[in-house]
């Protein structure tokens, strides 16, 4: 997985479906991604071997340096963000 420009490219493959006893999974994947204005859930179609997905983010850069971060279990974490220049 990368992040490039407020985009996460993210690439699924299962490479294990020729050995004997395992199946190849068809069907829809619930990607959740933890960002600096919370969790968003993304939904991705996994149908052959690879899947492929360009995720947008919706946070955007922040000139504030610290920021309460909402996590999916809800609690509330402070988090420094001048490294992130």
């Amino acid at each position: 997985m990368s992040v490039n420009r407020n985009t996460v490219e993210l690439e699924v493959r299962q490479d294990a479906t020729q050995q004997r006893g395992i199946r190849k999974y068809v069907g829809l994947l619930l990607v959740t991604i933890q960002e600096l204005d919370g969790t968003f859930r993304h939904t991705l179609q996994v149908e052959g071997t690879v899947a492929k997905a360009d995720i947008t983010c919706h946070s955007k850069s922040r000139r504030n340096k610290k920021k309460k971060i909402p996590l999916c279990t809800g609690e509330e974490v402070d988090m420094d963000l001048s490294a992130m220049e």
